[in-house]
């Protein structure tokens, strides 16, 4: 019976060390920019479970733990801004890092993310 529980209890640990599941890659995250009126955006970062999500909006690389961490939603974001984000898990696992450069139409029209 001891020896059950100590196998249970590793296997547990295991699970709760990693963000997906045994061992599974790390989901990056996943960045959305809303245009508002006045021509400055609002951006969503999601990620995966149990994760955490760093990011800059100068376009240098996100770190743990120097970057901002994600929290809420990101208000009046200018034009032709670089969001990076990496989701980061408590055993100490990255993702890749995502990558959105705002800008904005020539017609002034449209938004596009890159």
């Amino acid at each position: 019976m001891k020896h059950f529980l100590c196998i249970a209890i590793c296997i547990s640990a295991i699970f709760l060390l990693s963000c997906e599941g045994l061992f599974a890659p790390v989901k990056a995250p996943s960045i959305s920019a809303v245009l508002q009126d006045d021509g400055k955006y609002n951006i969503t970062i999601t990620a995966g479970r149990n994760g955490s999500v760093f990011f800059t909006l100068d376009g240098s690389e996100p770190k743990y733990p120097e970057s901002e961490l994600y929290l809420k939603e990101i208000t009046s974001v200018p034009a032709n801004t670089t969001i990076r984000a990496i989701s980061y898990c408590p055993s100490g696992r990255y993702s890749s890092i995502v990558e959105v450069k705002l800008t904005e139409d020539i017609s002034g029209d449209s938004v596009a993310c890159e």
